[in-house]
């Protein structure tokens, strides 16, 4: 298991919409776990997404929003059949499996004051 750390530039904006960005280096597994924190003093508007800068469907992995403090948190998606649809333990309760990755992730951070920074550690599954 690889674990990879990295964190958006400071945000640039006005208070309560200033944003930004970073980018992790290429990577290739399954996202097992994330741990999102910030540096500065974000308000709790503030909104991070993680999404595989790579992926063709744009699936976004992470999607917090109203938050200023650390989550840890597990991600996965619904399994598919190969026809799409979803695959189910009792036919409403789906069959979790983890987000294949294959290149960089993008970190954003909304909703925030400027100087804010989102940072993220991502433990992998290396495949």
């Amino acid at each position: 298991m690889d674990m990879i750390k990295f964190a958006t530039s400071p945000a640039a904006g006005t208070p309560g919409s200033a944003s930004a960005q970073g980018y992790s280096p290429m990577m290739s597994g399954l996202v097992y776990k994330v741990v999102i924190d910030f540096s500065g003093t974000p308000p709790p508007t503030s909104a991070v997404t993680l999404v595989d800068s790579n992926d063709p469907a744009g699936e976004t992995i992470v999607s917090l929003s109203g938050i200023n403090t650390q989550r840890v948190l597990y991600p996965r998606r619904a399994m598919t059949t190969n026809s799409g649809g979803m695959v189910t333990y009792n036919g409403s309760q789906f069959v979790p499996t983890p987000y294949p990755l294959h290149g960089a992730l993008r970190l954003s951070l909304d909703q925030t004051d400027a100087g804010c920074t989102a940072i993220a550690t991502v433990y992998l599954i290396k495949g």
